[in-house]
């Protein structure tokens, strides 16, 4: 009886080592396979690339490296097939379930091809990938509390959805996890975008708090700068609009950078010196608003000279008609004649009460 059991325990074992001789080896290839693809994706060598790690898949379909690998490529700039990308992100999540990079990505690929739909003026097609692209994130930031880029990515799909106040709340978490999160182009994106939300729904002293932070955390960050100078802008403080406005340009020119980060601050700048202008007028000061309406005019004139594109028609048009105010304003002083708005201001003031 004895030697019955050592036997049957010997068979048990010979089995088990060959099974799992079998699935080692599998999966050695797998990543013998993925790993090709990798260095095939890296030549630019694209179906190659995806022919390799779909071997990989093959081999060992439980590889949610190659599932990971596989969706990068498609959710790439040189593909940008991110329903194929989600596929082969999910693929992954459901391999590997608590790997919060896998959840990052599989929100991505839901939100970029939801970005894409709305630029196709798809916008009612595009709400279940940025569903889906929420709940990803969610489970994202549920794998690692700290991850930046997720809540940040999750505040934005917050945004299209509309639900602004679980926008803030995920901004303020991405700024809490890692206030130094920076785009490719060096921007402190939390800070600034939520900065602009705030502007955007005129929560001007929630705006200047937030942008104080980013500045005091980035200070040589050329678009925190201008907002900060348009927050200052919408309250009616225009000699700190101005200094802030004046110190986006400056870094700009010291540090470099791209050509579009410092529009704002152009015509931020031509918008404050034309209401100091108008602050000087009022005193009576004309010499001081001459002084300040040239270099209003100045900035406009340098804002409308670098804005091109599409995007900026309507700034471009804006520019224009106040440049054209502005020196009509420094004509008729020139003449020794009273703008506009001073003589209403003054029939104002002498009417009856």
């Amino acid at each position: 009886m004895r030697a019955i059991s050592v036997s049957l325990i010997a068979s048990i074992l010979i089995a088990f080592t060959a099974v799992f001789s079998a699935c080692d080896t599998s999966y050695v290839d797998s990543t013998d396979h993925m790993n090709e693809g990798i260095k095939l994706y890296s030549a630019g060598q694209i179906s190659k690339a995806l022919d390799e790690l779909k071997k990989a898949i093959e081999i060992y379909p439980e590889n949610h490296k190659a599932h990971y690998q596989m969706g990068m490529i498609y959710n790439s700039p040189r593909v940008s097939d991110f329903v194929k990308a989600a596929e082969a992100f999910k693929r992954a999540t459901e391999i590997s379930k608590d790997n919060g990079e896998y959840w990052y990505y599989l929100g991505a690929a839901n939100h970029n091809e939801g970005n894409k739909l709305v630029a196709d003026k798809r916008g009612s097609d595009a709400v279940k990938f940025f569903e889906a692209g929420r709940d990803a994130f969610i489970q994202a930031v549920s794998a690692d509390e700290y991850y930046a880029e997720a809540y940040y990515r999750l505040a934005q799909i917050y945004r299209e959805l509309g639900d602004i106040s679980k926008a803030i709340d995920a901004y303020s978490n991405s700024i809490n996890s890692d206030p130094t999160l920076t785009n490719e182009q060096g921007t402190a994106i939390g800070y600034l975008e939520l900065g602009m939300l705030y502007l955007e729904y005129s929560f001007l002293d929630e705006a200047l708090q937030v942008l104080r932070n980013g500045v005091a955390n980035n200070p040589d960050d050329v678009q925190l700068q201008a907002q900060l100078g348009n927050v200052y802008l919408a309250q009616d403080r225009f000699e700190e609009a101005n200094h802030h406005f004046e110190k986006s340009y400056e870094t700009q020119q010291r540090l470099g950078g791209p050509n579009e980060h410092i529009l704002p601050a152009l015509y931020g700048l031509g918008l404050s010196y034309a209401s100091l202008g108008d602050a000087a007028m009022l005193k009576s000061d004309i010499g001081g608003a001459m002084k300040q309406y040239e270099e209003s005019s100045k900035w406009f004139d340098t804002f409308i000279a670098n804005a091109s594109g599409d995007s900026l028609q309507a700034q471009r048009i804006a520019a224009t008609g106040k440049v054209t105010e502005v020196k009509e304003m420094m004509k008729e002083l020139k003449e020794g004649k009273l703008p506009q708005f001073i003589i209403d201001r003054q029939k104002m003031e002498s009417a009856p009460k």
